[in-house]
């Protein structure tokens, strides 16, 4: 059986992605790893794993 992968790409500001990058870095994790364990946690509690606020406009 082979596994079939999928893109997502997503719009930030460069300053946030910058400062997520280094943060991922420093933690011995790349971007995707980071990104990847995310969504598997998501999809395992079936709820995001902190809470999330309308931005305020």
């Amino acid at each position: 059986m082979t596994k079939e992968n999928d893109a997502i790409s997503v719009w930030m500001d460069k300053k946030d992605k910058e400062a997520f990058e280094e943060i991922c870095k420093k933690l011995g994790f790349t971007v995707a790893d980071v990104i990847k364990a995310f969504v598997k946690k998501v999809i395992q509690d079936k709820a995001i794993p902190f809470r999330v606020k309308p931005e305020k406009k």
